[in-house]
């Protein structure tokens, strides 16, 4: 709806201020962007006014932009057309370029000009052979251990940052918070600083780089507004709509502090008692949601029965649980689980999520 969407545009402006002041309170050297700033193809005018204004404000902090798929530079981008304020730097080449942060500290930026660059960038650079420290800031995907499920731009190995000679990676691209290790801390995700939509779990903020002559440390701080939260709850024992409601809203435990999306799956074998409204249940959510979304998915006593007399597979394994169920007392909550995700399994479903 429109109205969500302003909602989350107004509650990621203020996430930008909030990561700005972060910047300011800790008296960082500089501020650097990963990438994916905006989306190119569709930025407004005011978003980068926006944007700009925020960057003048923090002058004489440097602000240094290394732009990614989404923003990637070209002569008719924003980043070209625009007159940003003179502590901003844009990187605008697929090659690392330096920027002399203090006297013993150089970062490299590297930047797209394109919306799908596959090649290593980094595979065949090498910093100078010197006591300084070099950082490297980039978008791009790790592609060993800590991949993500999206799209490989500028893919890189863990090994390609530490044998080009760089001390820490500040990355952009993942959209949840990480810091990324081999026999050390070697680079980091601050993730994106709002969570997107369903299926971003994890902490999304800005990573708070420390240098140190014998060290480097770096802390991801959380700075998320809103949350996006899938449950998928058995709901067994509800017997009333508000038991069932009260028990949604405790199992979708912590939630951020602005706004939360909802999205539940109720599966399981619905009770005898419970009288489903799902009209009731939306509602009294709405309360503590910002948005829902309910899907149904458990089955009848009604339900059961009717496939109990299937000659099927399915209909000879629900009459062995239902067996089972006559004769054993004790463990009646793991058996109807076993029918649950049986079924599930006859269904299609993907057992493993």
């Amino acid at each position: 709806a429109p109205e969500t969407a302003r909602g989350c545009r107004i509650r990621l402006r203020k996430t930008v201020h909030h990561m700005l002041d972060i910047a300011v309170a800790n008296e960082v050297d500089a501020i650097t962007i990963g990438g994916d700033l905006f989306e190119g193809d569709r930025v407004s005018r005011d978003t980068i006014q926006f944007l700009s204004g925020c960057f003048e404000q923090v002058a004489p902090i440097p602000v240094l932009i290394a732009p990614g798929n989404h923003d990637y530079y070209s002569p008719v981008s924003p980043y070209a057309r625009h007159s940003w304020s003179d502590n901003v730097t844009i990187f605008k080449n697929p090659h690392p370029e330096p920027y002399e942060l203090n006297s013993e500290t150089t970062l490299w930026g590297i930047g797209h000009t394109s919306p799908s660059e596959r090649k290593n960038l980094i595979e065949s650079f090498r910093v100078p052979q010197d006591d300084r420290l070099h950082i490297l800031l980039m978008h791009g995907s790790e592609t060993g251990k800590y991949v993500e499920n999206r799209a490989a731009h500028a893919p890189f190995h863990l090994q390609d940052i530490d044998e080009a000679g760089f001390g820490f990676a500040l990355l952009g691209h993942y959209h949840s918070a990480r810091i990324l290790e081999t026999d050390r801390p070697i680079a980091a995700y601050p993730g994106s600083p709002q969570p997107l939509g369903f299926g971003e779990d994890g902490e999304h903020g800005v990573a708070l780089l420390t240098v140190e002559p014998d060290f480097i440390e770096c802390e991801c701080i959380d700075v998320a507004t809103q949350a996006f939260i899938t449950l998928d709850l058995s709901p067994q024992e509800s017997a009333d709509m508000h038991s069932l409601a009260e028990e949604i809203v405790t199992s979708a435990g912590k939630r951020a502090a602005d706004a939360n999306f909802l999205r539940v799956q109720l599966s399981g074998i619905q009770s005898k008692e419970l009288q489903l409204d799902l009209d009731y249940l939306k509602e009294f959510l709405l309360n503590y949601f910002e948005h829902v979304v309910i899907k149904n998915a458990m089955r009848t006593s009604l339900d059961i029965a009717e496939l109990s007399q299937e000659p099927t597979v399915r209909g000879a394994f629900v009459r062995r649980l239902q067996e089972i169920l006559s004769e054993n007392g004790d463990d009646q909550e793991l058996i109807r689980m076993a029918l649950k995700y049986g079924l599930d399994a006859f269904d299609g479903e993907d057992l493993a999520k």
